[in-house]
């Protein structure tokens, strides 16, 4: 591999100002053998780089992130390609390291590279930094599998991966509008080892402004996809399935969509019935989001 081309792809969609500092982060890069590439979901006005060395697509009409990475990656040259939301930043030095640990990675290839996260509020604040699992082989089931206490699942923003090898395994799946990553990491590590740097070299911007992650109806019906679409692996860990159903009903209650919120929170009593939280979940269902409130106070003492 040695010093391949590595292709950052930006998605963005009517916010000029972040995504003109997201490419800036982009091009700042000490590794230099790289292509940015911006993928323009639909502005109004058109997002046009300041930079003529930076690749643009645009699509006329809004298709989600999903579609908009899985462009980029189409229309990408590199041997690698990492994936920048519009509102995050790199670190100067996060390609360079992501190169480096795959040349030196002794894992079973392919392998992609996931480093730490630095999560920081929009007046620079910093709330928290996420580290990677340090290793998950071949064959592994991502989030399923246990990992060190001071490690986390909540970087699949920093993934440097082999461009034919997220192609060979369909890219994001566009029915997602939320929890895309955890669908494409239950596919990739299934076929790709992973390994983790665990010094945060990807900027996540906690913002007030939109984000997917905020639409509640969108994060219910995104999550209960992914249930169906990986429920066969999912039963294979009938705790972190339990968690997803009772996640699910609570997404779906807070969205105001009381029926589907007690049929998925009864689903995660059964799937594991000792878990406190399940049981607060349904009862808020049952009782409505408001006198919940009271249901978890008596749940805690």
């Amino acid at each position: 591999m040695k010093s391949p081309l590595v292709s950052i792809v930006i998605p963005t969609h009517n916010r000029p100002t972040l995504a003109a500092r997201a490419v800036e982060s982009a091009l700042a890069q000490s590794y230099r053998n790289i292509e940015v590439h911006v993928v323009d979901d639909g502005s109004p006005p058109p997002f046009v780089p300041e930079s003529a060395s930076v690749k643009l697509t645009r699509h006329e009409v809004a298709l989600g992130v999903c579609a908009s990475r899985n462009a980029g990656l189409t229309a990408a040259h590199g041997e690698l390609v990492t994936f920048l939301d519009d509102d995050d930043m790199l670190d100067p030095s996060m390609i360079e390291k992501s190169v480096a640990a795959l040349n030196e990675s002794t894992l079973k290839p392919p392998v992609a590279v996931l480093s730490g996260m630095r999560w920081v509020l929009d007046n620079g604040t910093e709330t928290q930094i996420t580290k990677p699992p340090r290793e998950l082989k071949r064959g592994s089931k991502w989030f399923l599998e246990p990992i060190p206490a001071d490690c986390s699942f909540s970087t699949q923003n920093t993934l440097v991966v082999p461009r034919q090898v997220i192609t060979a395994i369909g890219g994001f799946d566009q029915n997602l509008r939320s929890h895309e990553h955890l669908d494409l990491f239950l596919r990739l590590n299934a076929v790709c080892s992973l390994v983790g740097i665990q010094e945060p070299l990807y900027f996540f911007r906690q913002h007030a402004g939109a984000r997917l992650t905020k639409n509640l109806a969108t994060r219910a019906q995104s999550m209960d996809y992914a249930i169906r679409k990986h429920y066969a692996i999912l039963e294979g860990n009938r705790r972190k399935l339990a968690h997803l159903l009772s996640a699910t009903g609570a997404a779906y209650l807070r969205a105001g969509n009381r029926w589907p919120a007690i049929w998925f929170t009864l689903r995660g009593i059964a799937s594991d019935p000792l878990r406190t939280r399940n049981w607060y979940y349904f009862l808020a269902a049952v009782v409505g989001h408001k006198p919940s409130r009271f249901i978890k106070s008596i749940l805690q003492q």
